[in-house]
């Protein structure tokens, strides 16, 4: 079992956890989705990552100028992309970058897979 947390778990467009954690089990099932909010502390065993867990590839230079909300609503929807929920196996990825909150997306960005 891994335990991932990310500034902001993108479960779908209308789910998305800040401060978020999420368990998966070992066949790549998302087993728990929860904000750290409600943790009373965290297992050191926890790879935290400094940016957005997606359930899909983002494209990067089509995120270039968007408001970030607005540019991950289109490519989730045109990813086809599945929604994180408990009992799911999606694809994650990280999108991080220092200017990702911005109002508008600025690079440099990166995408790390990380299933």
């Amino acid at each position: 079992m891994i335990r991932l947390a990310a500034q902001i778990i993108y479960c779908s467009p209308q789910n998305a956890i800040t401060n978020g954690v999420i368990e998966i089990a070992d066949n790549g099932e998302v087993v728990n989705i929860e904000s750290l909010a409600h943790c009373q502390s965290e297992p050191e065993s926890t790879t935290f990552h400094n940016g957005i867990l997606l359930p899909f590839h983002p494209d990067i230079q089509a995120l270039l100028g968007q408001n970030l909300k607005k540019g991950l609503e289109a490519q989730f929807f045109a990813s086809k992309a599945q929604e994180i929920k408990t009992g799911t196996t999606p694809a994650l990825w990280i999108l991080s970058g220092k200017e990702l909150f911005a109002t508008k997306i600025n690079a440099p960005l990166t995408v790390l897979s990380l299933t």
